[in-house]
């Protein structure tokens, strides 16, 4: 098996791979592999405030940092064809799911669901509407979305998340099938280290279409 660490500095040239979520062990390591072996980076947050810090967080060249609501398309259509214009044309996209705090049913907070669902589903979905197009014109790329298993889960509300997550990846894989475009889901236990989950990552990237 190839270590994360190890392959030319080259490998992923013409690369560009974009990145939503907001764990930042595996954001980061990510983002050095790919930089690393000549890839380039475009990372969307939600929040305005978080943009400086992920610039400074990823640091070098070939990055882009840029806000994206997790219900807001347009910021979404916006983004990807920046980042495309500033970097070129975006080769994989990477949704890492996270999950709200939500508590028990009846006792959550109002809108609790809504909260989980973004951080889990949402935030991907929004910039994968906005870039499959794209992908689906070039007959390549890879859409990889990461959660966790079921055996982590904490209540109805995460559940929910979980499905949530598992149904778009099934039906997208669905839609895609015969495009070039390929779908992958991943699960990643919450104990898991983030240079863990980014070495595997790197290993859908190596096999991505279009990928060195």
């Amino acid at each position: 098996m190839t270590a994360a660490g190890e392959g030319n500095p080259t490998e992923l040239r013409g690369q560009v791979v974009l990145f939503v979520g907001e764990v930042a062990a595996v954001r980061a390591a990510l983002a050095a592999q790919v930089l690393r072996l000549g890839g380039k980076v475009a990372v969307a947050v939600p929040r305005a405030w978080q943009v400086q810090g992920v610039k400074d967080e990823l640091g070098g060249d070939g990055v882009l940092v840029g806000v994206v609501g997790a219900r807001d398309g347009e910021a979404a259509a916006g983004f990807v064809k920046g980042a495309e214009d500033a970097l070129g044309p975006i080769t994989a996209f990477v949704f890492v799911a996270s999950g709200a705090a939500a508590g028990p049913v009846g006792r959550d907070s109002d809108g609790a669901l809504g909260e989980v669902l973004a951080t889990a589903l949402l935030a991907g979905a929004n910039v994968v509407r906005a870039l499959v197009g794209r992908l689906r014109r070039r007959k390549r790329g890879h859409v990889v979305l990461v959660g966790g298993p079921a055996a982590e889960l904490e209540g109805a509300n995460d559940g929910a998340a979980h499905g949530a997550l598992r149904g778009y990846a099934a039906g997208l894989t669905a839609e895609l099938r015969g495009s070039g475009v390929q779908v992958t889901l991943l699960d990643a236990d919450r104990a898991e280290p983030g240079d863990a989950i980014a070495a595997r990552l790197l290993r859908c990237l190596r096999g991505a279409p279009g990928s060195a």
